[in-house]
């Protein structure tokens, strides 16, 4: 249906049925910045779905049923700078679930369902620069767990279960004088008193 589409900047596919990203499922997309895929039945995306979308900059992937992240599922989004997986079950990202994506500033994992963030979990995303994990079941980061994201200004974990952070806050350079780095780690909702 899509095939050949070759002029088409931005898709909005956003409020469907969709249940499966197959492999392949994009192609011919090649010129595609913005791709939306909110609030539909997503819970498998397959390792290739996005394959070709070599100029892809912004995937919305909100409000789906996504509970895992596998290796290699966003293989080929070489241009990728915003990524959002916020309100789906995640409760697992595989090593290597984001390799690949070497341009991406901002990372939406909110409201999810993960409870430990294993070491490795985001090597490569060297540009990183926010990253939001606020409003998971969060008890265990594991030490090197942000050790490579050395551009991260804003780091969330607002409202999650941590009882324990480390000295060296998990890999994680807090920041210089002229670059810091907002921590956010409010345990209740400053909206709620």
């Amino acid at each position: 249906m899509l095939k050949g589409q070759r002029n088409l900047h931005e898709l909005d596919l956003s409020s469907n049925q969709m249940s499966v990203l197959e492999s392949g499922a994009f192609t011919g997309l090649a010129n595609l910045h913005q791709l939306f895929l909110r609030n539909n039945q997503i819970s498998v995306i397959e390792k290739g779905a996005f394959a070709g979308l070599f100029d892809l900059q912004k995937l919305f992937l909100s409000w789906n049923n996504v509970s895992a992240i596998e290796n290699g599922a966003f293989t080929g989004l070489i241009s990728l700078q915003r990524l959002d997986l916020k309100n789906n079950q995640i409760s697992v990202i595989e090593n290597g679930a984001f390799t690949g994506l070497h341009n991406l500033q901002m990372l939406w994992l909110l409201h999810n369902d993960l409870s430990v963030i294993e070491n490795g979990t985001f090597t490569g995303l060297h540009n990183l620069q926010m990253l939001w994990l606020s409003h998971n079941d969060l008890s265990v980061i594991k030490k090197a767990a942000f050790t490579g994201l050395t551009n991260v200004q804003q780091l969330s974990l607002y409202n999650t279960q941590l009882e324990t952070l480390y000295p060296d806050f998990y890999g994680l350079p807090l920041g210089t004088q002229d670059q810091p780095i907002t921590l956010i780690l409010a345990l209740s909702d400053p909206g709620s008193s």
